[in-house]
């Protein structure tokens, strides 16, 4: 009798699947048959992954929780300190409409910066000053400052792709960028009390039983900082990036120096409402897979990939940051993937790689997705599809 082509693959000993997460697959237009149908057989849903105007094929999730890993204390303590991400499911309550959270008119306007600085002075009990002085020109919108807070928020676009309505809502302790890591539990806890008075569905998102599950993960008390609301919509989602911050200098003094370890221990993404997709794993992981699939090019695995690269000037750059583990790891740990951006954000055949190698997870509503740190080298990689079909809305918790 033949084997389940599906089985096979998802027993694979190479394949190592999110903690958590429902496993999910790639499916290909010359798949053969008999596997085909035996996804159609257990599939819960299929998304058709687009970001930023480039195509990243059609994945589908399984019902077959019979076949994802457990997640248990032990297991969450595990993958903390191998900075594994993990799904928690059902982790807080969930909102019924993402536009609900979205005063009418931000995105929908040519004076979306008036309509948002006109809502956030509104609802702010403390004094506020808007500026234009901005961090990010070309994606940001608008921004208030909260003197009396030691605080500021902004209101930015996911990418300037064209099509992507993306929004984020950031919030921050003192001078963004310099005070991110700001070592300061009461600052950052003044910024979280703001920021949740503005949105009271922020504070929803992190329930006590979700600050014990993940406190007890990382085996040390976590209180949430850095907040971020996303309004992820069709088109839009993030490139892969992580969440490791450098470490606090107050000052720039224009002298090299050796900034501290980062405070923040890790992020968790909650669902509020709508679904993403994911790819997420820890960094080492991913070195390890952009090895794993650049050996298979040069063995002349996917010819036209290698023909697009060079024709592109890119295959050189990228053939050197992929022959070791250390180097790929160097450039991962860049904030823009150095050489290797052609591989990590726009292949979609390595998007498949990742996916079928049990690398892929859906988040809905009420679902979290932890994603450990402990510095450059040990901390969690991630890239976010949209999920549904309208505007989706997610937090995004930095864990100090």
């Amino acid at each position: 009798m033949a084997k389940d082509p599906l089985i096979q693959m998802l027993a694979d000993p190479e394949r190592t699947p999110i903690r958590g997460a429902l496993p999910v697959v790639t499916v290909r237009p010359d798949d053969e048959p008999g596997y085909i149908d035996a996804v159609r057989r257990v599939e819960s849903e299929r998304f058709e992954l687009e970001r930023r105007g480039r195509e990243h094929g059609t994945v589908v999730e399984l019902l077959r929780p019979d076949l994802s890993p457990k997640l248990d204390s032990r297991q969450m303590q595990a993958s903390w300190k191998a900075a594994d991400p993990f799904v928690i499911r059902d982790a807080t309550v969930t909102c019924d409409d993402a536009t609900a959270m979205l005063p009418e008119g931000w995105a929908a306007s040519t004076d979306e910066q008036a309509r948002w600085e006109k809502w956030i002075v509104e609802h702010a009990s403390e004094a506020l000053r808007c500026t234009d002085a901005f961090s990010d020109p070309d994606r940001d919108i608008a921004k208030a400052l909260c003197e009396g807070r030691g605080a500021w928020a902004k209101l930015g676009r996911l990418s300037t792709a064209d099509g992507d309505a993306s929004r984020r809502l950031v919030f921050g302790v003192g001078e963004e960028v310099r005070d991110d890591d700001h070592p300061s539990a009461q600052r950052h806890a003044e910024v979280w009390a703001w920021a949740c008075s503005l949105l009271p569905a922020l504070e929803v998102s992190w329930p006590d039983r979700l600050r014990k599950c993940l406190s007890g993960a990382s085996g040390r008390p976590l209180s949430p900082s850095n907040p971020i609301v996303y309004w992820n919509r069709p088109n839009g989602g993030a490139l892969f990036h992580h969440d490791a911050l450098p470490g606090y200098l107050p000052v720039d003094d224009g002298e090299s120096a050796e900034p501290p370890p980062s405070g923040q221990r890790g992020v968790v993404y909650v669902q509020g409402a709508g679904s993403t997709v994911w790819l997420a794993l820890s960094i080492q992981q991913l070195a390890a897979r952009c090895c794993e699939f650049m050996r298979d090019v040069v063995d002349g695995g996917a010819p036209w990939l290698f023909d697009s690269w060079v024709k592109a000037s890119v295959w050189q750059p990228l053939f050197f940051a992929t022959r070791e583990v250390g180097p790929c790891l160097r450039a991962l740990a860049r904030s823009d993937a150095g050489p290797l951006r052609p591989l990590v954000h726009g292949c979609l055949e390595f998007t498949g790689f990742l996916v079928d190698s049990g690398h892929a997870a859906v988040l809905r509503a009420g679902d979290a997705i932890a994603l450990p740190n402990h510095g450059l080298e040990r901390t969690a990689m991630h890239s976010v599809y949209c999920g549904s079909s309208g505007p989706n809305v997610g937090f995004s918790i930095g864990l100090r």
